[in-house]
């Protein structure tokens, strides 16, 4: 939601369609034949999408009304995972031919590659209470990070009482709380 426009992605009967609604009920539906939304998160006045377009897996996509977009390339990126808007700053995670990275914007379209206090293969992120969590479906005892600023992160322990290494494999922040998904367990 942003701007006052709802916006929803899906690929059906072998189309991809954009949705926009400005109520939730009363949807315009755009047919784009090359691009798949896979996420979208607003802040500083931009729609940022990530998307499989169908020759550029690595494409981001941005808007400021929901229905007009311009598609950016990025040659060292093979695809963009997840992405996250919090203390004015973008953070997502990108695969690329060294591994998923995480990537730190405050306009959606410079990206600067941040360290992780670990070699894993990030999955996903979220931000809520102030912090960015990103979590790993690899590891040993350092599947999930935070952050306040996108740049400074830190290994938290696993979840409480409990020794296993999740493959954790999404995170998303509502209602005061993180959740996460993995394999195995929420």
């Amino acid at each position: 939601y942003s701007n006052n426009l709802f916006s929803a992605a899906t690929y059906y009967n072998g189309n991809y369609y954009l949705l926009v609604s400005n109520d939730g009920i009363t949807w315009t539906t755009y047919t784009n034949p090359d691009i798949l939304f896979k996420s979208f998160v607003y802040g500083n006045d931009i729609i940022v999408a990530f998307s499989s377009y169908i020759h550029h897996k690595s494409t981001i996509l941005t808007s400021v009304d929901s229905v007009n977009w311009t598609a950016t390339h990025y040659d060292d990126i093979i695809y963009w995972n997840s992405v996250a808007f919090g203390n004015e700053i973008f953070v997502a995670i990108a695969e690329t031919n060294t591994g998923r990275k995480i990537y730190t914007s405050s306009n959606g379209l410079q990206w600067t590659i941040q360290t992780a206090p670990a070699v894993n293969n990030w999955t996903s992120v979220a931000f809520g209470n102030n912090m960015f969590v990103i979590v790993s479906d690899t590891g040993i005892n350092n599947r999930i990070i935070t952050s306040k600023n996108g740049i400074s992160w830190s290994i938290q322990p696993n979840v409480i009482n409990d020794n296993s290494n999740h493959n954790w494999s999404n995170i998303t922040f509502g209602k005061g709380l993180f959740m996460a998904i993995s394999e195995d367990s929420l």
